[in-house]
């Protein structure tokens, strides 16, 4: 095709699969340098793609909102990427663009103006998936780390915070993200375990400190964590907003985390982290790549079969103290 001018990309989806799109997004940019690239997203999701340099403009979309959306004559962009097979969305792609590239569904077979890819047959990393939407223009890269950009008035705004909530800056503060969303709690890492792992940081590290992240799902449901005797612990669950919660992750020391949202954030910055994975969501398939100061906690090495309903609590406490430990150690806390 024609170099493109104008490039749109439609990614309608949770924290993570936002985020893991944006190795794709960077290579667009750096293949086509000239071009402006339009990044429409969910509502509740496109500020995790604020301030992106490879990003022209960002906007919102939805499912419900696409119907309405592109009946102008004309069409203001030369190539689209759909991450989606939803039928409405596809539509506006397709009413906006000269080229529209999708995954292959048996449904869209049919709809003209649709250049369909065929999906992985077997499981692959799914930045590297989301990638192969960019084979048909000869797109190939070499860097798959995933973005996400702190501003400097997030990182100011981030150490008074801090300040504040401890009445210092301890020597040693780890964050920890002890919940995934409502509808996969089988991702979720007993909490008693964390109430031990706390314990054995805070007495191998003095002056330590432990900010608990999450929204407002989890604020109620970690208070036992909060109670810790003699812990210092502040729980932000559902008093930030995300970018806030971003902004602290980015000054953390360690970040401990299950398999959610905030854990593909944090896999996007320079903080040392410790991720726990379900056996049925891997991290081998998951887990930032190209990334240093990462330790990956597979749950498969820990049960004996899997399914959603195989406990995580599997893995034991010791192993993740250990990943702790080694995160730590290499930074000199």
């Amino acid at each position: 095709m024609q170099e493109p001018n104008n490039i749109l990309v439609i990614i309608v989806a949770r924290i993570g699969d936002t985020l893991l799109a944006t190795p794709a997004m960077r290579s667009l940019h750096e293949h086509y340098p000239a071009a402006r690239i339009t990044v429409l997203a969910h509502p509740a999701r496109k500020t995790v793609l604020e301030n992106l340099p490879f990003i022209d403009e960002l906007g919102k979309i939805t499912k419900k909102l696409a119907p309405f959306k592109g009946h102008l004559p004309g069409k203001p962009y030369d190539l689209c990427i759909v991450y989606s097979k939803d039928t409405a969305l596809l539509a506006y792609a397709r009413r906006v663009s000269k080229k529209v590239i999708t995954f292959r569904h048996d449904q869209h077979e049919h709809l003209p103006d649709l250049e369909c890819v065929t999906p992985p047959s077997e499981a692959t990393h799914a930045v590297i998936e989301r990638l192969m939407l960019l084979a048909p223009l000869n797109i190939e890269t070499q860097d798959l780390r995933v973005a996400y950009q702190i501003t400097e008035q997030e990182k100011t705004w981030a150490r008074q915070w801090i300040q504040e909530a401890f009445g210092r800056i301890p020597d040693t503060l780890i964050g920890i993200q002890a919940m995934s969303f409502p509808t996969k709690p089988y991702r979720n890492w007993p909490l008693d375990h964390f109430l031990s792992l706390i314990e054995r940081l805070a007495l191998q590290h003095k002056d330590t400190a432990f900010i608990l992240l999450g929204d407002h799902e989890c604020r109620d449901k970690t208070q036992s964590l909060v109670q810790a005797p003699g812990q210092a612990i502040a729980n932000s669950c559902g008093n930030l907003t995300l970018r806030e919660s971003a902004a602290l992750m980015g000054q953390l020391d360690l970040y401990i985390g299950v398999d959610t949202g905030p854990t593909h954030i944090v896999g996007a910055l320079e903080t040392p982290m410790v991720a726990i994975y379900h056996c049925y969501h891997p991290g081998a398939l998951l887990m930032p790549l190209q990334r240093e100061n990462l330790e990956v906690i597979e749950h498969s090495a820990y049960a004996s079969e899997c399914s959603r309903e195989t406990p995580i609590s599997d893995v034991p406490v010791e192993a993740v103290f250990s990943a702790c430990e080694r995160q730590l150690n290499k930074a000199g806390q």
